[in-house]
């Protein structure tokens, strides 16, 4: 062992260093070693030297003068007496010791510090932990059979219908189009669909039974029968056959979640709109909003064309400041990039990003979160542990975006730039106040004082200590002075900070950014686990929010549904919000003749076979509604099949369906 050195190799003089570089805050390291080998090694002397000054006077060149007793320092530090020498010439053939063959599960393994295993240890760490957490936050249970007895199928209030699958592989879809029930627009809507044009002098139209008009008009059958029939729970199974959607196989229903919506929105926009509504450009859209280059002419932007036109934005989010909620994301992402067809990746147009040329009067957004890998520092930090979930609005106003709109959108937005480098400036500005020469003066300050109260003591000399205890006084003096300034100037730009951040904010918050309301109406969340039960929905219905899990609903406030964290730490969470103008008047639905009769036919039909007391704790809505006076809306009722299986008990197997027929299930506070 080199002399002055320790056991481990560790340098006395540096110990010394690292001391006065403590104590002065951010000192020459080299300046201070001199000193010290100036001193002979006395810390305490060297330390005098820093702090009156005196150092820089000192002939640093010349060898120091008394060198008795000084200690030779080892310029580096010996190899560790535990590192292992391996011979890599001897024989490969001996075998290892037996101890090194197994470890036991149970005990710590140590890889030594900084090894590249610790990064994998604290991924594993993390990864137990986030499933931990989302399973204990899971509200869900394991998929069981369920017997249900037909008088629990029955509608006691107007809470939500719930519409639900047979076979669990198209839970997401049935979830889907519950929610676009519950959209106004989307209801009312398919409520006035009647099919294709009727033959000219007939007064009975059959109902189309193929291609994209028997596809919608099966939808416009199922939203009839869950807004009119008797039954809390309603099938979705006939329809969603029609469609051929693929069933749901992996652990996410995202991807099918999205090509379903985009699917129903293509059929049902051609079908309301009249084929591609070329010879109708200024039609109202329902699902189908155009993001275009802000360069274009208005009227190169209006043809109705499913290749230019979008149902579903897409919204990647992380867990940054500003890009984890849904208006910051669509103001860096959305309509700062013209879109192509399922994608985002377009740079923005010369003129200033793009805009909302014809706004649907609905709009969906797909929010996923960005699962790029963290940084080295951020995992072993803990950084890439911190989640936070997505956040929406429960209403936005969409004029910002609009074409209309983009000049003085982009003035706005300038504005807003000029204020956040402002608050910037002022930030820097604040955490500069104590420094000098890019050194925090502070720091040496309180190193100092530190010094003086806790190291430099003499208990022999007492007029040495009266200079100590006089110095700690002076400097405590000193830095009480220098934090009130410090808290008086740090207020001033607190509060225009605080200002701007309040000015910025609100530089859309005027009337003429505040006339296209969007309301929030849908909910589609993912636990992150495979099940019918682990995906489920928010909805809003009768200006109340529902969560809806497999066929129960519960009444919630939307403070529930902002806060949800299910899924989160695996990655799930809300996958689908949809979005409606705000309607000043409620929308009634327009059902056909034929929908009204057989929802009350088939409605009266269930009822008969239950006793009379249950009867009459039942609620059918379709026992008030009226029938029109077109005789053309008169359709023959072609599918009697409506009326629900007679049986006491209904099961609700995973694997069983009913089709055709509309009746299954029941509902739940």
């Amino acid at each position: 062992m080199t002399a002055g050195t320790s056991s481990y190799g560790i340098d006395p003089l540096d110990e010394k260093v690292d001391m006065l570089v403590a104590m002065m805050g951010d000192a020459d390291r080299d300046f201070a070693r001199k000193v010290l080998d100036y001193y002979n090694g006395d810390i305490d002397k060297a330390a005098d030297a820093l702090l009156g000054g005196q150092a820089h006077t000192l002939n640093l060149s010349a060898p120091p003068g008394n060198l008795e007793g000084y200690t030779e320092y080892a310029s580096a530090p010996p190899p560790s007496p535990n590192k292992v020498v391996v011979d890599l010439a001897k024989d490969e053939a001996v075998p290892p010791k037996q101890e090194w063959a197994l470890v036991r599960s149970n005990v710590p393994v140590d890889h030594g510090t900084g090894s590249t295993m610790d990064v994998d240890v604290v991924q594993d760490e993390q990864l137990n932990k986030a499933i931990a957490e989302s399973l204990a936050m899971s509200t869900t249970v394991d998929e069981v059979d369920e017997l249900i007895p037909p008088e629990a199928l029955l509608r006691k209030d107007s809470r939500p219908v719930v519409l639900r699958t047979a076979d669990p592989k198209f839970a997401h879809v049935g979830q889907l189009w519950q929610a676009l029930y519950y959209v106004p627009q989307v209801r009312y809507r398919i409520s006035r669909y009647r099919g294709p044009p009727s033959p000219e002098g007939s007064t009975v139209v059959d109902p189309p039974a193929s291609g994209i008009e028997g596809q919608v008009w099966a939808v416009n059958e199922l939203f009839g029968y869950m807004e009119l029939s008797v039954l809390a729970i309603v099938t979705a199974e006939p329809p969603i056959y029609k469609f051929s959607y693929r069933p749901w196989e992996g652990i996410s229903p995202r991807e099918d979640i999205e090509k379903a919506y985009q699917d129903f929105s293509e059929r049902v926009e051609l079908c309301l709109g009249g084929g591609l509504a070329t010879q109708n450009p200024g039609r109202s859209r329902l699902l189908h909003s155009r993001v275009s280059d802000a360069t274009l002419e208005p009227h190169e932007q209006t043809v109705f064309d499913l290749k230019k036109d979008f149902s579903l934005f897409p919204v990647k989010y992380n867990d940054e400041d500003g890009s984890n909620d849904l208006i910051g994301c669509l103001a860096n992402q959305v309509f700062s990039k013209l879109p192509e067809r399922g994608s985002l990746n377009v740079d923005p147009g010369a003129n200033g990003g793009h805009a909302i040329t014809v706004a649907a009067d609905v709009i969906a957004f797909a929010p996923t979160r960005d699962e790029s890998l963290p940084s080295y520092q951020d995992t072993v930090t803990g950084k890439s542990q911190q989640r936070r979930r997505f956040s929406f609005p429960e209403s936005f106003y969409l004029d910002r975006f609009l074409m209309t709109n983009h000049e003085r959108a982009q003035e706005v937005i300038q504005n807003a730039n000029v204020a956040d480098e402002e608050i910037r400036r002022l930030i820097q500005k604040k955490s500069e106040f104590t420094k000098l020469d890019k050194k925090d003066v502070m720091k040496s300050i309180r190193s100092s004082l530190y010094y003086y109260e806790n190291v430099a003591h003499s208990a022999t000399d007492v007029e040495r200590q009266v200079v100590i205890e006089n110095s700690a006084a002076k400097l405590k003096n000193i830095i009480a002075h220098i934090e009130a300034e410090l808290e008086s100037k740090s207020q001033t730009i607190t509060t225009t900070i605080e200002r701007l951040k309040k000015d910025s904010s609100n530089l859309f918050s005027t009337e003429e950014f505040q006339q296209t309301k969007y309301d929030l109406r849908a909910v589609l969340m993912h636990d992150g686990l495979k099940g019918r039960k682990h995906v489920y929905s928010y909805i809003k219905h009768d200006d109340a929010w529902w969560k809806v899990v497999d066929h129960t609903t519960t009444k919630v406030t939307f403070e529930t549904v902002s806060n949800d964290k299910d899924g989160m730490h695996l990655g799930a969470g809300p996958f689908l919000l949809i979005y409606s103008r705000s309607l000043s008047e409620p929308l009634i639905s327009e059902w056909s003749n034929v929908i009204k009769v057989g929802a009350r036919t088939d409605s009266l039909q269930f009822l008969a076979k239950l006793p009379l007391s249950v009867q009459q704790t039942a609620y059918n809505p379709s026992a008030h509604v009226a029938l029109d006076d077109n005789p053309a809306s008169t359709l023959p009722h072609t599918d009697p099949s409506h009326v629900p299986p007679e049986a006491t008990q209904i099961a609700l197997a995973p694997n069983e369906i009913h089709h055709p027929g509309y009746a299954v299930g029941t509902s739940e506070q």
